[in-house]
């Protein structure tokens, strides 16, 4: 399988992770909505780089990669994007055990918040996409 290939299928993913985060916030089903925001964010960015042959640490928490490895390849982004990508990144991966295993039970703020970063890094990331795919 092609680095293009793998990234297809990371993006395709976090597609779908995206609709079922989005559904768990409309059930109120908090915990749910934050971990599925979470797993969208890191296979947007996985994906990302897998479409620029980046190997990726295989750890949940990869803004901060992503922003240094893009600029390596000279795609660097706005200070505001990159540092908002770091900060949602790092935000949901310290969320991510807690909201599964129930370790603590969120609220209805903590889910949206947790949608918002992950709108947020899905239309940049799809953005991205576009401009890295046309660049292939």
């Amino acid at each position: 399988m092609t680095n293009v290939e793998r990234a297809k299928i990371l993006i395709n993913d976090a597609r779908d992770y995206k609709a079922e985060a989005e559904n768990a916030f409309k059930e109120n089903k908090w915990n749910r909505s934050i971990r599925r925001a979470q797993e969208t964010v890191e296979l947007y960015l996985k994906g990302i780089m897998k479409l620029i042959n980046i190997e990726f640490p295989k750890v949940h928490d990869i803004g901060k990669f992503l922003v240094k490895e893009l600029e390596k390849k000279g795609k660097k982004l706005p200070e505001e994007v990159a540092n908002r990508i770091i900060e949602i990144s790092s935000m949901l991966a310290e969320k991510r055990a807690p909201a599964f295993y129930r370790e603590e039970e969120y609220s209805r703020e903590d889910a949206r918040e947790a949608i918002e970063g992950m709108r947020f890094v899905s239309q940049i990331a799809e953005k991205l996409l576009t401009e890295l795919s046309h660049e292939q």
